[in-house]
């Protein structure tokens, strides 16, 4: 177990959890490097500060937040579908069917 707790981050483990939706690949530097370039430095640069400038761990926050945000999508869409259909029901209501 490293410094960051149940965080394993090892290149291999955090390889495996960035791979989890994706065709797994290695993590190397080359990689490493075109994906900080691709998230942009500015934005990567938030993870790596909370992660204490480790690359691996800054990758599995990433991670982390990526799957936080789709935990939201589908509550998120349940209510605006159902916010839609209720205004749909009062402007109907109120207008009819034209």
């Amino acid at each position: 177990m490293s410094q960051w707790g149940q965080f394993d981050c090892s290149e291999r483990i955090c390889a495996a959890a960035m791979a989890e939706s994706q065709v797994p690949y290695p993590y190397d530097a080359a990689t490493i490097t075109s994906l900080k370039a691709s998230l942009s430095e500015p934005r990567f640069a938030t993870y790596l500060t909370k992660a204490a400038g480790n690359e691996h761990f800054a990758f599995a926050l990433y991670l982390y937040n990526a799957k936080l945000a789709k935990s939201f999508l589908f509550p998120l869409s349940v209510a605006e579908v159902t916010l839609r259909n209720a205004v749909d029901g009062v402007l109907r209501q109120l207008h009819g069917d034209e």
